[in-house]
């Protein structure tokens, strides 16, 4: 009877320690459910106060495209001249691209000279890298001479120069009409100023 006692002892012994067990594991899921409902109960506040902050900013200006980001490069420009403004396009290779960014820092005015009977030339006040070749000319080349001045033709040459650009449709006259056969003041522009 001593031995079943025992036994019994025993075997409650064992129910009481397996149900306590039971009790602290499931307070353990039961405390780590309540954790991470609010773990994420936060996460979602914060989520909303983030939304909410974003929301109610002022409208800002969106953040400037850098070169290699621009879809598509400007291709033409301006150059006025006694009133008149003529259109140019801009070739394609690097000297080109170097003046685009010049003037994309503002208008470039240069006092250009006559020269020969057949260009206006007048420096820049700046270099930019140039890649010359020997090239004949035509009437309305806009090119980079010495890496330092422009030229504009209204007639003919050959010599070496990098190709800057060229003006539509230039006929002589228009651009002796626009330049005059003395010394000019010239303003080259990405922006129209008509």
């Amino acid at each position: 009877m001593k031995k079943s006692i025992i036994i019994l002892l025993g075997l409650l012994f064992l129910l009481i320690m397996s149900a306590c067990s039971s009790k602290q594991s499931a307070e353990q899921t039961d405390h780590q459910t309540s954790f991470s409902m609010s773990e994420d109960k936060t996460n979602s506040q914060a989520e909303q106060t983030k939304q909410t902050e974003i929301s109610s900013q002022p409208d800002e200006e969106p953040p400037k495209q850098s070169k290699e980001e621009e879809p598509m490069e400007q291709a033409q420009f301006y150059i006025t001249a006694n009133g008149t403004t003529l259109t140019a396009k801009f070739a394609d290779n690097g000297s080109a691209d170097a003046l685009r960014d010049l003037l994309r820092e503002g208008d470039l005015t240069i006092n250009m000279s006559d020269y020969g009977g057949f260009e206006k030339v007048g420096s820049i006040g700046t270099s930019l890298p140039c890649k010359d070749t020997h090239i004949s000319t035509t009437t309305g080349d806009v090119v980079l001479y010495q890496g330092n001045q422009i030229v504009i033709f209204y007639g003919t040459n050959s010599w070496s120069y990098s190709r800057l650009g060229k003006v539509e449709g230039a006929t002589a006259e228009a651009l002796l009409s626009a330049f005059g056969s003395d010394d000019a003041v010239v303003t080259f522009s990405l922006i129209s100023p008509r």
